[in-house]
């Protein structure tokens, strides 16, 4: 019994003409994926974590009421990473495929990314002349990683996405591990989004009082939920404030 199931689950199975696998292979891929799921499921917390982590607050009704708004914020903020990636490091993927194909159409888009890429590096600079020079390389890096992956998936064979089960894995472990080394950097992109749509990110903000319209407190907006406002106080501390008929907020 237990050879027969052992056979069964190592024994490769011909899907199509390109593609065979075990059994056992395919298990795993599947599994994979379902945790790669779950991850990406639970991603946009993980940056809001670590960005309320770097900006010293915790706000606990994110997480019940307002995990809809954040995620799909979250996707705003991913569009602008894959933007900014390609930005930086796109010639990376045709770079790969020249390597591969030795396409005479892949080397002219090759040269003019590769003029390009350093450029959108050197207006990054030159656009943030106050941005620390720590904060550039680690988004450079990230954007490198992210667009490496991009090229590795794009440019694999059909029969490689389907058996490869590790490298989604290792993709989850750099999506989890990196952002770690790099807080300030992955605080800096959430602000970011936050400002953009005007529900934190250090914006200026107000709350009035409904009756008399006087203000009841103002400061910069770490982060706006349905239920909260939390105002930055000081350096470090911070002021929540309770969403009621009774007050309003004014962004600036």
């Amino acid at each position: 019994m237990i050879n027969s199931i052992k056979s069964f689950l190592f024994t490769d199975i011909r899907l199509s003409s390109e593609v065979q696998a075990s059994p056992f292979i395919l298990i795993l891929r599947s599994i994979s994926l379902l945790f790669v799921g779950a991850w990406l499921s639970v991603y946009p917390i993980y940056l809001l974590i670590i960005y309320m982590q770097e900006e010293k607050f915790f706000s606990y009704d994110i997480f019940t009421d307002g995990i809809l708004g954040i995620k799909s914020f979250i996707v705003i903020v991913a569009i602008l990473i894959i933007m900014t990636s390609l930005a930086l490091w796109g010639f990376v993927i045709p770079l790969v495929r020249y390597i591969k194909y030795k396409e005479k159409s892949t080397l002219a888009l090759l040269i003019i990314l590769g003029i390009f890429c350093p450029l959108a590096h050197l207006s990054i600079i030159v656009l943030n002349p106050n941005l620390h020079y720590s904060r550039i390389l680690w988004l450079s890096c990230l954007s490198l990683i992210f667009i490496t992956a991009l090229a590795v998936f794009l440019l694999n064979p059909l029969r490689n996405l389907i058996t490869n089960w590790w490298a989604p894995l290792i993709a989850v472990a750099l999506s989890a591990v990196i952002p770690l080394f790099s807080t300030e950097v992955v605080t800096d992109i959430v602000r970011t989004g936050l400002e953009n749509f005007k529900v934190g990110g250090n914006v200026d903000a107000k709350v009035y009082n409904t009756n008399n319209s006087k203000t009841i407190m103002e400061g910069k907006l770490l982060l706006i939920t349905p239920n909260y406002v939390y105002l930055r106080n000081g350096d470090k501390g911070h002021i929540v404030i309770a969403r009621s008929d009774q007050n309003y907020v004014s962004i600036d």
